[in-house]
């Protein structure tokens, strides 16, 4: 994001912080809606709930609510520590520091109420994901280019993870992006709630698209595997490439600024590193190795 000050631990923080953990949080919301609710339809629980008298309506609120919950307690505990930390070393104030925490999290709620339109929408729960992992990636790529160069940094307010970035908690502490997130996260819950009354089980409003699936010869257990997952495949790595894209068009601006702050240069000197260049991509190649980390671990479990 843009290097808006450099000069204390809380405007470094919130400079580091904001160019990852929402994504972070964006990226573990995703399978967890989808999970919750294709998924479990998909899997036949679905039927089996609301075979009782708890309608469909009210099983995909409870749903919500339990998703939203899960988030509540992981913000509380950010809020607890984030405050104990602004106590101890004074470098911002507690109401900067709570407008951190949920800033942090804003991320998860709106991708989780993404996600769980995604789930009334999609046919199944991976089209569903794809679909979600879409929105992230646009939403990143738009991001990206924003931050690219100042001129073009009204970008910010075509993607939600512009918007968090505009938010600049522990800078300048601006309510509108913020507000434009739960705003949208609202919207979606009540069109999810709302469009999961109007379909039938098992149903969607795009329908799957029936494809001839006997062109690839099976001949074992790694050649099934690849046939069912390499649209996933496909997905993880047009991901990764955009990914990098987007990266590469920030390293410019993003090594200097960096170099020129001199308290910056001095701290990471003494962890021998003297080119702001390799602290960036030392930085970028962390992110990248834990999308990798993501990517093994859905395919693996796809082949269990």
């Amino acid at each position: 994001g843009p290097a808006r000050s450099l000069d204390t631990g809380s405007d470094f923080t919130a400079f580091r912080t904001f160019g990852v953990i929402p994504l972070i949080f964006a990226i573990w919301a995703m399978p967890s809606a989808t999970r919750g609710l294709r998924g479990e339809e998909e899997y036949g629980r679905w039927e089996l709930l609301i075979s009782s008298p708890i309608t469909k309506r009210r099983a995909t609120l409870a749903t919500m609510r339990g998703l939203y919950g899960s988030l509540m307690i992981t913000l509380v505990v950010s809020s607890v520590v984030i405050t104990f930390t602004s106590l101890i070393w004074h470098d911002f104030t507690v109401s900067a520091g709570l407008f951190f925490a949920l800033t942090l999290i804003a991320t998860a709620f709106l991708f989780t109420s993404v996600g769980a339109l995604a789930s009334q929408i999609a046919s199944t729960r991976r089209l569903a994901a794809t679909q979600t992992g879409l929105v992230l990636g646009v939403s990143f790529l738009v991001r990206a280019v924003a931050d690219s160069s100042p001129n073009i940094a009204w970008l910010h307010w075509l993607s939600p993870l512009g918007w968090i970035t505009e938010s600049a908690p522990l800078t300048h502490t601006r309510w509108l992006g913020l507000g434009l997130t739960f705003i949208t996260t609202i919207m979606l819950t009540v069109l999810t709630i709302s469009l999961s009354t109007r379909r039938d089980l098992g149903a969607s409003l795009v329908p799957e698209r029936m494809t001839n699936r006997d062109g690839a010869k099976i001949s074992g257990t790694f050649s099934l595997w690849f046939k069912l997952q390499r649209a996933n495949i496909g997905g993880w790595m047009a991901g990764f490439f955009f990914m990098s894209f987007a990266f590469g068009l920030v390293a410019h601006g993003a090594t200097t600024a960096f170099g020129s702050s001199s308290g910056i240069q001095k701290a990471f000197a003494s962890l021998g590193i003297s080119k702001m260049s390799e602290l960036f991509f030392g930085v970028i190649f962390m992110i990248l190795t834990a999308a990798l980390i993501f990517a093994s671990i859905s395919n693996a479990s796809a082949l269990r």
